[in-house]
Order: structure tokens, then sequence, then C-alpha cells
């Protein structure tokens, strides 16, 4: 039960981080991108 739960639990907090890189790159991808242009 515990290991499940902090699988659970490990994967959960992976997706947040992919999600939070993800934001911050395409953020940053955008606003270079506009300032070159």
């Amino acid at each position: 039960m515990d290991y499940d739960w902090n699988g659970t639990r490990t994967r959960r907090l992976t997706r947040l981080k992919v999600s939070v890189c993800f934001a911050i790159t395409s953020a940053a991808a955008w606003g270079i991108w506009h300032l070159m242009i």
C-alpha cells in the first residue's frame, strides 16, 4: 500500500515538474522569438 501510494505521488510530482518546465521553456522561447523579430 505504501509503495503504491509513494509511486503514485512520485509520478504526480514528476508530471507537475514536467508541466512547469515545459511552460517555462515555451514562455522563454516565445519571448526570445518576439525579441528577435
